[in-house]
């Protein structure tokens, strides 16, 4: 293999990495945002709800000492899950998934293209492959600084094959659909409800 293809691989390899991790900050950033929609809806529901059945009803109603004690307890949820957000940093958590996502595409678009259309100059597909991989470098520092889980991780890698076609160096499949399997290479995981990728049971 010539040095010219040596880079095309490397670039298509590094595209393939790239993509999997947009695809995993892409899960987190969707799972984040559910659950700060969720938190709040439970900010605004109590108030709105009693404050609507008032205004309808009046003060009389019979039933509002129950509306007035669901919504107390949807305000004491929505409090400790306040207190959960607030210490686990959802809301910086979601801004640095988005910003993961968008910088981790860009990689990998780059190294396709440079892979799929490379200059007939080899020291100037050099230089770019160069200056692209500083910038992968740099992204992926910052990413394994997320805690990235081995599940994730599958997950991940499950993503890139099905997106690339490629054969998974474990069960030796391409994956035609994002439903784990039990390979420990491109399987393994679970989704649950909120959209947490976790480890299978």
């Amino acid at each position: 293999m010539n040095k010219s293809d040596s880079l095309r691989k490397e670039s298509w390899n590094y595209a393939f990495y790239a993509f999997g991790t947009r695809w995993i900050f892409e899960q987190r950033a969707r799972s984040l945002k559910l659950r700060l929609r969720l938190l709040n809806f439970l900010g605004i529901i109590s108030p709105l709800l009693i404050g609507s059945l008032v205004l309808a009803f009046g003060t009389d109603f019979s039933l509002l000492w129950i509306i007035i004690l669901l919504a107390s307890i949807a305000g004491i949820i929505q409090f400790i899950l306040s207190g959960w957000a607030l210490v686990a940093k959802w809301n910086d958590s979601f801004a640095y998934a988005i910003e993961s996502i968008s910088s981790n595409q860009h990689i990998s678009d780059e190294f396709q293209s440079l892979a799929k259309n490379p200059p007939e100059d080899f020291k100037i597909s050099e230089a770019r492959f160069k200056l692209i991989d500083v910038e992968r470098k740099a992204r992926e520092a910052q990413d394994n600084k997320q805690g990235i889980t081995e599940a994730e991780k599958r997950a991940g890698m499950r993503a890139a094959l099905r997106q690339y076609r490629r054969e998974c160096a474990g069960c030796n499949e391409i994956p035609k659909s994002l439903e784990p399997s039990n390979c420990p290479i491109c399987g393994k995981f679970r989704i649950n409800i909120w959209g947490i990728i976790k480890e299978a049971k």
